[in-house]
């Protein structure tokens, strides 16, 4: 089976920060947590922080962000797609098979309203509890290892496509991986 990344692999960007930028035309006022994401996320692409403490910011940063706020998410994430689905790369869903995996940072309400779309068999997300606000499972580094694991210890990735070096751990369990740019995709020697 082949395993992917989402975001800048199948998905043109970072979900999640357009899904903030379109939540931020709806309300102005959350642009103040503008800059954390962005540092956070700069630390993320760059291997920087460890994935505890990542979850961690995150974590308050997401009870921060939704406090004293009740989103109708399933409208607003229906409304997201509407605008944004014309950010899958075709060439990787042509690529995608029913027995393929995506395994992605980006939170599961967001992805999933398109798993249809995607047409694989199973999503491993970032996991976020909409009714308390909590951060359960941050699907990032080494944590995308244990959730692999955790439902195909016995089968083994074929290939795996992925933009990020933070990936390495996912990487170093595959037979062969692919890193997308925005110029391709180029098969990476398993010594790097």
């Amino acid at each position: 089976m082949n395993v992917y990344d989402f975001d800048n692999t199948i998905y043109d960007g970072e979900s999640i920060v357009d899904f903030f930028r379109f939540l931020v035309k709806k309300d102005f006022r959350l642009a103040r947590f503008y800059p954390r994401i962005l540092w956070l996320l700069l630390l993320y692409k760059m291997n920087k922080v460890s994935v505890e403490d990542l979850s961690n910011k995150l974590a308050k940063l997401s009870k921060t962000f939704f406090k004293n706020k009740e989103y109708d998410i399933a409208s607003l994430r229906k409304e997201f797609w509407d605008k944004n689905i014309n950010k899958l790369k075709p060439e990787f869903l042509k690529m995608l098979k029913k027995d393929d995996i995506i395994i992605t940072g980006c939170p599961s309400f967001l992805i999933e309203h398109i798993q249809d779309k995607l047409q694989v068999r199973d999503i491993i997300a970032t996991q976020i509890d909409l009714q308390t606000k909590e951060l359960e499972f941050l699907c990032f580094g080494k944590n995308k290892v244990t959730a692999y694991n955790q439902f195909y210890r016995d089968q083994k990735i074929k290939k795996l496509y992925t933009d990020s070096l933070a990936d390495k751990p996912l990487m170093a369990i595959a037979e062969e991986v692919y890193y997308v740019t925005k110029k391709g995709i180029r098969k990476l020697d398993k010594n790097f």
